[in-house]
């Protein structure tokens, strides 16, 4: 039996100087799940610049096989890479003969944006002191 179980939780609480102000997150359970997974998707260089390159491209799509010389890896391993990307939602994937063209899913990153601005609001403070004191 631990110490803090033989105590009423008011003077437990109290005993130790804690007291939970915890509540339930903004993000429901899916949300959670959703975010998990674009931020795992998005959590390597190279999955970076394929997205930078395709927002990035004049078309608003690229050939799978353009990512080969530019980034310097096998066909093999961008393919990789992109079906992580288009597992987690972040492209769209159209297959026009032999190639597969990438554009960017743009709802979906407006949905994971959205996601992490619920998150990194802070409640109960005031704008200014809210701010991070972080920057790039």
């Amino acid at each position: 039996m631990s110490i803090q179980s033989s105590f009423p939780p008011t003077i437990a609480s109290d005993l130790y100087g804690c007291v939970s102000t915890a509540t339930q997150g903004a993000l429901a359970s899916t949300e959670v799940q959703d975010l998990a997974e674009v931020l795992s998707a998005i959590g390597d260089a190279t999955r970076i610049q394929i997205l930078d390159m395709i927002s990035h491209s004049t078309a608003g799509e690229i050939c799978a096989c353009s990512f080969v010389g530019p980034l310097q890896k096998s066909q093999p391993t961008i393919s990789h890479h992109l079906k992580i990307l288009a597992g987690a939602g972040l492209v769209n994937a159209i297959r026009r003969g032999r190639w597969v063209w990438y554009s960017v899913n743009s709802q979906r990153l407006e949905y994971t944006i959205k996601l992490i601005e619920d998150i990194s609001t802070v409640r109960g403070q005031d704008d200014t002191s809210a701010k991070s004191t972080l920057e790039p």
